[in-house]
């Protein structure tokens, strides 16, 4: 695999899979399962990079999303649904340009050596160039830390089960019972429901998940493309996923020739392959790109950094901790499910042909030069010749 241009950034979850983009005003469905907080405005997903760490041992997750954003909108939120209450803390992007850099080819330097015959004088050594070639082949902001708050029942099916302000964002944990009653209380604290995202959000609900709101407010109206901070949400569940799940709607307003990536990162005990829904599973158009031990290319530092960059232990990132990375670049999704992740059948590496430095070490031999040289050598010798039969003729008397 090589280097994208461009390493997603930014950090927001939609609605497409685990965030519903909202806002504090009116928030009709749009594109990409995004809302906005009026109905001539839209917010579109351009692109979209994902991290995450599973603990197989504690059947934990660490999800930390970036994405690249246009909108007009003002105001902006969204919502991530969980199987258990998330603990919330910032996260730094740098981490991405870490894991890119984990991804870079392997460079090899070759060394060609070779002759050039000359006709010019006083050109002599030898002369280097170089060639690059690829060969083609299969400070850390803490959320605050006050102990979780004891879950407070707001209506008969809604409970609050924490607050927070982590990486610029205002932040409450749900818990319901009922999706209309959840719809009315995200409805009276500013968000507005429209279109067909209580059907989106009903299967979170009748599975027993919690829910997260996000709010923030876009520092620059000017500006299409926004950005805000990572926000890492560690969860226990009994299986690594990715929030895949998008409104109808959503799919339906993506066509064929929109443009639409996503790139998921997942760092575990060994290879994974990723598939739509948790029983009756199929495929998942993500492509398994590159996959090997991430301390083959990321040393202990690195891997600390990283680990600083995202605030989660570092022995996460032991010497045998895997990292695949995924590529999806699907429009419209088949986003009626969460993508969940297994080992895969096949745990041999993925890696990109390495990247070939060569050398070219050229001896000129000036020929010219050569046949001076020669011209001389044989004036010296004819001479030497000469003097050498003189010694030896008899003196004529």
């Amino acid at each position: 695999m090589h280097k994208t241009k461009n390493q997603a950034k930014f950090w927001a979850l939609t609605a497409a899979l685990s965030a519903t983009l909202l806002a504090a005003r009116v928030l009709p469905a749009l594109a990409c399962a995004t809302l906005a907080p009026d109905p001539k405005d839209s917010v579109n997903v351009v692109d979209e990079s994902a991290i995450i760490i599973w603990d197989a041992a504690k059947k934990r997750e660490h999800f930390i999303r970036g994405a690249t954003f246009e909108s007009s909108a003002k105001d902006i939120g969204f919502i991530g649904p969980t199987p258990s209450t998330p603990e919330l803390s910032s996260a730094r992007r740098e981490a991405f340009g870490i894991l890119e850099k984990a991804l870079e080819p392997k460079v090899e330097h070759r060394v060609n050596r070779g002759y050039i015959w000359s006709l010019f004088l006083g050109r002599g050594g030898s002369d280097k160039t170089e060639s690059a070639t690829a060969t083609t082949a299969n400070t850390v902001e803490n959320a605050t830390s006050d102990a979780p708050e004891k879950p407070r029942r707001t209506t008969a099916s809604v409970r609050v089960l924490q607050t927070r302000q982590v990486a610029g964002y205002d932040a409450t944990t749900l818990k319901a019972d009922d999706v209309g009653a959840l719809s009315r209380w995200l409805h009276k604290n500013g968000y507005v429901l429209t279109g067909d995202f209580r059907d989106w959000l009903q299967p979170y609900v009748r599975d027993g998940w919690v829910v997260t709101a996000f709010k923030i407010r876009k520092q620059n109206n000017n500006q299409k493309q926004f950005s805000s901070a990572l926000v890492r949400m560690s969860f226990d569940a009994e299986k690594p996923f990715y929030p895949y799940r998008e409104p109808a709607s959503a799919r339906k307003n993506h066509s064929e020739n929109s443009t639409r990536s996503l790139r998921v990162f997942f760092i575990g005990d060994e290879r994974v392959s990723g598939a739509i829904g948790e029983n009756s599973q199929r495929d998942w158009p993500g492509k398994a790109q590159w996959s090997d031990k991430l301390s083959d290319h990321l040393n202990q530092s690195q891997r600390a950094n990283l680990a600083q960059q995202l605030a989660i232990n570092p022995k996460q990132f032991s010497a045998k901790a895997r990292l695949t990375s995924f590529e999806d670049f699907s429009s419209p999704r088949p986003g009626f499910d969460e993508v969940y992740f297994s080992p895969s059948a096949k745990q041999d590496k993925i890696l990109p042909a390495p990247l070939i430095i060569e050398t070219n070490k050229f001896t000129y031999i000036p020929l010219d030069l050569i046949f001076i040289l020669a011209v001389i050598a044989f004036f010296i010798a004819r001479a030497v010749i000469g003097r050498r039969k003189a010694r030896l003729s008899p003196t004529l008397s």
